[in-house]
């Protein structure tokens, strides 16, 4: 889910089975939803670290462009370094060559 937008909805449609699951569990059994809430805020717990991920992805992002505004930098260069900056080198890791 890296570069995957991960909202709260997102976040419960790739574990909609436990989801259900625990929601189908509370609704059986007694008025107790500790089980469903444990999950739920669990679930909630990821999807705000991961947005929390993507607002310090993007102000690294601003940043660096910021920092570097006045840098004579030609098309290949802004490439590389945009995807740089969108992957955290994540991409790269192995080396750089002309395909990537």
């Amino acid at each position: 889910m890296s570069n995957t937008s991960v909202t709260l909805s997102a976040a419960i449609m790739v574990r909609r089975n436990a989801y259900y699951d625990h929601l189908e569990s509370a609704q059986k059994s007694s008025l107790d939803i500790t089980s469903w809430l444990l999950w739920f805020l669990g679930t909630l717990k990821e999807a705000l670290e991961q947005a929390l991920l993507r607002i310090d992805r993007v102000l690294m992002k601003a940043t660096f462009w910021q920092r570097h505004a006045t840098t004579v930098l030609n098309e290949r260069q802004i490439k590389v370094l945009i995807r740089l900056l969108d992957t955290a080198g994540e991409e790269f890791e192995q080396d750089i060559n002309a395909r990537k």
